[in-house]
Parts: structure tokens; C-alpha cells; sequence
């Protein structure tokens, strides 16, 4: 009967609370779910799909507070609606409720109408971030089905995402902007799977057409992905990772400011990862050798000064921090002015 209904976890110590709750969905398609304890509540929320929570504030064992918490870091449901219900009427209770990741905090005795007017509201958001999940989740498939094309990337992304925290940690960025830089790792050549694979799996110099071909993987990703307003900073990093800040790079020709911050801390992470790698023509450098190699190429006008001085900091004091565990050091390929393809 409720097979494609919306399942609504009610989760009050009280049986008269959750008998009331259960008569305001009962002329609903909504499955209602009961529980009594918050503990309760955890272990239905690991085992089934649940898509909105009424949760108490005053429990015995753990507080809806702590609940809420746990939800949101434990188990990393960041965008499940969560609907906090108590008797206490202070602002304290209610930015303590904010605070612990609730959607909304609605006050006992509720009215009927306004609870569920609230809980349709927050199914049909989740229904629609759930959509862009999908989405996103697809989209990084994709991501991964083009690293696995070439048998020398192994782990690539994550060793990549490695770097981006080292040096976002040095440089102060923020929660957002490393999830910006997360995507990136996983998605900047998301493009490439528009490009064949006897050019993208050539060993050796490419042709002035194959090159051009090459050369279009970064408009080829832009356009997969710029229908999502959530890759905005993320299709920036598809786009430009292989602009230069003296102008010479492609497909846009962009110079100094125009290449977003993030990108630039970006292609100081994938040089590092390339010059780290062992490839099929070459050994990995050494950790002087890649520090000479940035000062050069930044002296040249490729890369951002002020962030290959802080991998280079990075590289003079602590160089272990930018490793990933032995699983993830395998190779990957690397585009360059000497001809290399990644």
C-alpha cells in the first residue's frame, strides 16, 4: 500500500504525540514510522529510506537535539528534512535546534494544517535535491568511467582532492569551496569522454589534429555539466585547468585574475600529482626536482606564484602530507608543453 509513498519517521517518547501525528497523515499517501526513543529513531534511519523526520526535543537517552546531530554528521544525511517539535517556547531552544542541523522547529500544541503544510513543503525541496543527487552522482560516474579509460590514472581524483586539502588548509578556504575543488578532482576531464580513445590512449607525440581534438575535452565538459547551478565553481574548473596565467593556455586563452582562484590551486594540484606519478616515459621526480620544476614553470607565467609557494612550503617542511595510503599511488598521464598526454 505505501510502496511509493513518502515515509514520514515520527519520533516522540509520548504514544498520545505520536498517535496525534499519525491522525494528521492518516487521510495522506504518506507512511508514517513510529519510534519512541531517539536510539530507536538512529537505528530505523541506517536501515530504510526515510524522507522527512517529526522529532522530538525532550526524550529520555538521547535528546532530539543529539539526534539531530547525529544525523547530520554521522550519518551524513545533510539534506534529509528534519522537523524539530517541542513544548518550550525560548529563542534558546530554538537556535539550539538550528544549531544541532534542524529544517524547522515547530512548537507544540501545533496546528494540524500548519504541520502538514510544512511537511509537504520539505518533501517536495527534498524530492528535488535528491533529483540533483542523482544527478551529480551520475555525473561523477561518468567522471570515473573516463579516468578508468586509461590504465595509467589509478587514483588519480583521490590523490588530486589529497593535494586540494593540503594546500585549501594553508590558504584558508572555506567548506564550500573545498567541495568546489572535490568535484573538480573527480570531473575536470569528464570531457575526454568525447574524445576517441587512439588519441586519448597515445603513447607518443599527438598530431596537430589529434592535439586539436585533445584540445576540445575541456568545452566537451563544460557542456555536459552546465545545466547544474550546483557545478557552477565546479564547471570552471572543467573548463579552464589548462589556461596558463600568461595567456598561453587553451581553449580560452585566459591570463592572470581571469583563472578563478580555485582553478589555479587546482593546476598546482594535478603538476604536483604528474610530477610525483610514475608514467610509462618517465620516473617519478624527486621532490627537489619538483620543486626546481615549479619555480621554473611559475617563472615562466604558467601557474599562480603565491600557491606553487605554498606547495613548495609544504614540500620544504612537511612532504608527507601531500602522499595518499600505497593503494592510491598509481600512475596517471599528464598534458604538457612537452607533448604528454593525460
Amino acid at each position: 500500500m505505501h510502496t511509493n509513498s513518502s515515509k514520514i519517521l515520527v519520533v516522540d517518547d509520548t504514544a498520545i504525540q505520536r498517535i496525534k501525528a499519525r491522525d494528521v497523515f492518516s487521510k495522506t499517501n504518506y507512511e508514517v514510522i513510529e519510534c519512541s526513543s531517539g536510539e530507536e529513531a538512529m537505528g530505523h534511519l541506517q536501515k530504510r529510506d526515510i524522507d522527512i523526520v517529526l522529532l522530538d526535543v525532550i526524550m529520555p537517552g538521547i535528546s532530539g537535539y543529539e539526534v539531530c546531530r547525529r544525523i547530520r554528521e554521522e550519518l551524513q544525511m545533510k539534506f534529509l528534512p528534519v522537523i524539530m517539535m517541542s513544548t518550550l517556547q525560548g529563542v534558546k531552544e530554538y537556535v539550539q535546534g538550528m544549531d544541532a542541523g534542524a529544517t524547522e522547529f515547530l512548537h507544540k500544541p501545533y496546528n494540524e494544517e500548519e504541520l502538514l503544510a510544512r511537511v509537504n513543503s520539505a518533501i517536495k525541496i527534498k524530492r528535488l535535491t535528491d533529483r540533483l543527487d542523482d544527478a551529480e552522482s551520475i555525473l561523477n560516474s561518468v567522471g570515473n568511467l573516463v579516468e578508468a579509460r586509461d590504465l595509467d590514472t589509478g587514483d588519480h581524483s583521490r590523490r588530486l582532492f589529497n593535494v586540494c586539502q593540503v594546500l585549501g588548509k594553508e590558504l584558508g578556504l572555506g567548506d564550500e569551496e573545498m567541495e568546489v575543488l572535490r568535484r573538480g578532482c573527480i570531473l575536470h576531464d569528464i570531457g575526454k569522454i568525447g574524445v576517441p580513445d587512439y588519441i586519448l590512449l597515445k603513447r607518443g607525440p599527438l598530431t596537430d589534429k589529434e592535439w586539436t581534438v585533445m584540445q576540445s575535452h575541456p568545452t566537451i565538459g563544460v557542456n555536459i555539466c552546465n545545466g547544474l547551478k550546483s557545478m557552477k565553481g565546479t564547471v570552471d574548473i572543467i573548463g579552464c585547468h589548462h589556461e596558463k596565467m600568461n595567456g598561453s593556455g587553451y581553449p580560452y586563452g585566459l591570463s592572470g585574475d581571469e583563472i578563478p582562484k580555485l582553478v589555479r590551486v587546482f593546476q598546482v594540484a594535478d603538476v604536483y600529482d604528474a610530477l610525483k606519478s610514475e608514467r610509462p616515459y618517465k620516473k617519478p621526480f624527486s621532490t627537489e626536482r619538483i620543486m626546481e620544476t615549479f619555480i621554473e614553470e611559475a617563472d615562466k607565467g604558467w601557474w599562480d606564484p603565491e600557491i606553487t609557494s605554498v606547495l613548495i612550503g609544504v614540500l620544504n617542511t612537511r612532504p608527507e602530507a601531500l602522499e595518499c595510503e600505497e593503494s592510491f599511488l598509481m600512475g596517471s598521464r599528464f598534458v604538457s608543453e612537452r607533448g604528454m598526454a593525460f
